[in-house]
């Protein structure tokens, strides 16, 4: 009789460590992307209030202008 053990009998505490390992991994990149893409569509809506404000500066500045004239 020859009691050979399976790889995965012996091996199945590494095979569950990896495996959390990935799940875990496999979270923190989703989370990443998921704060970048939020991140960029920050940085467009302060893009888009920027020039905003920069259009009204543009015209308070050539209003106070002609008033000077």
């Amino acid at each position: 009789m020859d009691n050979k053990p399976s790889f995965l009998s012996n091996h199945a505490d590494t095979l569950a460590i990896i495996g959390v390992n990935i799940g875990i991994a496999a979270m923190l990149l989703t989370l990443i992307l998921l704060n970048s893409s939020r991140i960029d569509a920050t940085h467009c809506r302060l893009d888009a209030m920027n020039a905003r404000s920069d259009a009204l500066y543009t015209i308070v500045y050539d209003m106070l202008k002609e008033g000077r004239k």
